[in-house]
């Protein structure tokens, strides 16, 4: 039909626009704030956050969200250490993970999903090196939510750029580190 088609044209030009925009940034913050935006955007959702791990697995507070003005902010808010082993554990094999019924199915743990009025959640891991180091989180808090495939295979999309991306940024880091060393 026109309407799917425009549609994914709109996630099309949405996904390329960031890819582009992505090689263009140079620090972590804006890497992972051009993701959120863009991913809140594109498919409409009330809320994205990035949770990033640590090397032994534990998460950092939220630092990265883009949300609607009605929607509760999540920055700062952290995950409990079970929530989040349960979390790496759900993507250890690198796949979405989706909560069409996120009060008592999300991977943030259901008292936090509660309190930051989730109705329905998508949890994209972005892994580097081999290892889940950050997850994306998408929610939905004015209604139950079924993802689609299309939505789910772009999020997923643009979280495997994200993480390639981050890789970028981290071999730059590394390369300046190692000149200003060498000079």
């Amino acid at each position: 039909s026109t309407d799917a088609r425009g549609n994914r044209l709109k996630v099309e030009s949405a996904y390329l626009g960031l890819s582009e925009a992505l090689q263009r940034l140079r620090s972590r913050g804006e890497v992972m704030g051009a993701a959120v935006e863009v991913l809140g955007h594109a498919l409409g959702v009330s809320r994205a956050i990035v949770v990033e791990f640590n090397e032994e697995g534990q998460p950092a507070p939220i630092s990265h969200e883009y949300r609607l003005p009605a929607v509760k902010s999540a920055m700062g808010a952290a995950l409990e250490a079970s929530a989040a082993n349960r979390a790496l554990e759900a993507v250890a094999t690198g796949e979405p993970y989706e909560a069409a019924d996120a009060p008592n199915q999300s991977l943030l743990g259901n008292e936090l999903a509660r309190s930051l009025d989730a109705q329905s959640e998508l949890a994209i891991p972005l892994r580097l090196e081999g290892k889940t180091r950050a997850m994306i989180f998408l929610h939905q808090c004015d209604r139950p939510r079924q993802w689609l495939n299309d939505e789910i295979e772009f999020a997923d999309r643009v979280g495997r750029q994200l993480a390639l991306s981050l890789s970028n940024v981290k071999a730059i880091d590394s390369a300046a580190q190692g000149a200003r060393t060498a000079a």
